[in-house]
């Protein structure tokens, strides 16, 4: 049975949303607009998503049909030549019928070098060709000065579509470079990890990240806690890793659970403790590395390409100087940390569910710091449980606390009354 609505919600809603209730208005603007102003309207009447949906879809506004996507002629077109169809030969899965992804990145090459020399079909390119493509400011990667490695590969494979060895031509076998890992050195130290704490503006932001530091996993793991699988007794979580599609257990100090147990009575949550999504969470979190001075916008920007719904977008990103505090950083943090406190690696793999190779080539950053004071005893650290007890939970409590008067509303969560 859905919520009635009082007379000032329904204004503060159709203010919100700019829906005027005397028009039967079945779309008042463009779709991702349409879901934010819906969200923001949650927020700040304090009413669920589903009970907005329910005022606005049933009295006062139509939800629209998703929009068919249009192929630009240009885009068919590619789709009759002979590259196109040797990557769908190559590359398509029999079972799905869907290309893989190298085969995608080949076949966007395809389209861009079809494009580039005035929709020419690519497996009919010279060398010449080719040698030119090299030289194309949008396949230069600034950080090398070279082509980038990705745009090389596939350009091979379709010089094989058009006859060509690319193992004959120099050129062709020596650009192309890696970017050095660079991710070892983007965790935050011991002193950054404070600040942060009291940079976090929202009090199940400040749960989602304690929670994110010390499981060690994924944000997909994370964001899909739910209080079914909180086992207070065990000190674990069972949290599920879509990415391998396994429920993998994760244990916490139980200093941690006492904190997790508390949000969940101050705030009554039932279900899942967490409801926004990727894009929120970052949000929330790089608004806390900001506010703790951990990174600042540069004022550039770089263009990147993101396939979203199979349509691949540009997209203008915002270069930054410092330590990003994106959701992922929440595991790098854990990976290095928990090295300096007792983690042998197989323990770190255990607990992330990441192979260890993977973790000693791009998340491990602090092992000479390690080594240096091991060998020198310049630095003793304390075993994880420990300096989780003495050193970081004092401070998640007295920033719960500071959080805790100011979030008595906050995206539908709704503090119980004493």
């Amino acid at each position: 049975m859905s919520i009635r609505a009082t007379k000032e919600e329904l204004e503060k809603l159709f203010k919100i949303v700019k829906l005027d209730p005397k028009k039967k208005e079945k779309y008042p603007t463009k779709p991702h607009l349409w879901y934010k102003r819906k969200a923001k309207a949650a927020r700040e009447i304090g009413r669920s998503r589903q009970t907005i949906d329910t005022w606005l879809g049933e009295k006062y506004a139509v939800m629209p049909e998703k929009p068919k996507l249009v192929e630009p002629k240009f885009v068919q077109d590619y789709k009759l030549t002979e590259c196109h169809q040797k990557v769908v030969r190559n590359y398509m899965d029999k079972a799905t019928r869907k290309l893989s992804a190298q085969g995608e990145h080949v076949d966007r090459m395809g389209l861009e070098l079809y494009v580039f020399f005035g929709q020419k079909d690519p497996a009919t390119l010279k060398i010449e060709h080719f040698r030119k493509a090299l030289e194309e400011p949008s396949f230069i990667d600034p950080k090398t000065s070279e082509i980038q490695f990705g745009k090389l590969s596939t350009i091979r494979v379709i010089m094989t579509f058009a006859g060509i060895d690319p193992k004959a031509y120099p050129e062709f076998t020596t650009k192309g470079k890696k970017r050095p890992p660079q991710k070892r050195a983007w965790y935050l130290e011991e002193e950054e990890l404070l600040r942060y704490i009291y940079g976090i503006q929202e009090i199940d932001t400040l749960v989602f990240a304690r929670i994110g530091f010390e499981a060690g996993g994924r944000f997909s793991s994370t964001i899909d806690v739910n209080t079914d699988k909180i086992k207070y007794d065990l000190n674990l979580i069972e949290m599920y890793e879509p990415k391998v599609s396994t429920t993998e257990e994760r244990y916490f100090v139980p200093c941690t659970m006492d904190m997790i147990r508390q949000y969940c009575r101050d705030f009554n949550v039932i279900g899942k403790l967490f409801r926004w999504d990727y894009n929120e969470a970052n949000r929330r979190l790089l608004r806390a590395g900001l506010k703790a001075g951990l990174f600042r916008y540069t004022g550039q920007y770089v263009e990147k390409k993101v396939k979203v719904k199979g349509r691949w977008q540009t997209f203008k990103s915002p270069l930054t100087e410092g330590k990003k505090t994106t959701t992922h950083l929440l595991k790098h943090t854990f990976v290095s940390l928990a090295s300096l406190h007792g983690f042998g690696l197989d323990d770190v793999s255990e607990q992330t569910g990441t192979d260890p190779s993977t973790l000693k080539k791009f998340y491990l950053g602090v092992g000479k710091k390690k080594l240096k004071g091991l060998i020198l005893g310049t630095v003793e650290y304390l075993p994880w449980k420990e300096w989780i007890e003495k050193r970081l939970h004092p401070h998640w409590v007295a920033r719960y606390n500071q959080l805790k008067p100011l979030m008595e509303k906050v995206d539908g969560i709704r503090m119980v009354k004493p």
